[in-house]
C-alpha cells in the first residue's frame, strides 16, 4: 500500500516538473495549473488520511504523539492550494500578490512542520534505540563466558 501511494506521488511529480515551463499568464496554462492544483489536493488529502491511520495504528509510539505536526503540515498544503485558486478570482493587483504570498508561506510552514516533525521522531527513536542496546550490553554481561549452559541469577 505504501509502495503504490508513494509510486503515486513520484508521478505527481513527474507530471508536475513541465508546468513550470508554461508562462502564467498563458491561456494554455489555465488547465495544467488547475489540473496540478486539483492534484496537490487530493494529494495533500491523502497525506492527511494516512496520517491520522497512522495516528491510530501507532497509538502511544512517537510518531503517534508527534503526529498533530503532519497534520498541521497538511492543512498548510490544502491551504496553499486554496490560496493559490483564490489569486485566480481576485483581480490583479496587491490583493492577489497578497494572497500568492501567503500561500508561499503557508508552503514553507508545511515544510517546517514536517522537518520538526521528523526531527522529534528521530529523536525518540534515537532514545529508544540507546536503551536498547544498553539492556542488550547489559545481557551479554550476564551471559556465561565459558559457554556453558548455567544460568546465572542476579
Amino acid at each position: 500500500m505504501t509502495r503504490r501511494i508513494g509510486s503515486f506521488l513520484v508521478a505527481i511529480a513527474c507530471l508536475a516538473i513541465p508546468s513550470f515551463a508554461f508562462a502564467a499568464e498563458s491561456p494554455e496554462s489555465k488547465p495544467v495549473m488547475w489540473a496540478i492544483g486539483i492534484v496537490t489536493l487530493l494529494a495533500a488529502v491523502v497525506l492527511l488520511m494516512i496520517a491520522l491511520g497512522l495516528a491510530r495504528v501507532a497509538r502511544g509510539s512517537a510518531m503517534a504523539d508527534n503526529i498533530s505536526y503532519v497534520v498541521l503540515a497538511c492543512i498548510c498544503l490544502a491551504g496553499s492550494v486554496l490560496a493559490t485558486w483564490a489569486s485566480r478570482y481576485t483581480p490583479q493587483g496587491a490583493v492577489a500578490d497578497q494572497i500568492v504570498i501567503g500561500g508561499q508561506a503557508l508552503v514553507i510552514a508545511a515544510i517546517a512542520f514536517f522537518c520538526v516533525y521528523f526531527f522529534r521522531v528521530r529523536a525518540a527513536l534515537g532514545r529508544f534505540l540507546s536503551v536498547l542496546s544498553d539492556e542488550d550490553a547489559l545481557a551479554r554481561a550476564q551471559m556465561p563466558v565459558d559457554g556453558s549452559s548455567e544460568h546465572i541469577d542476579a
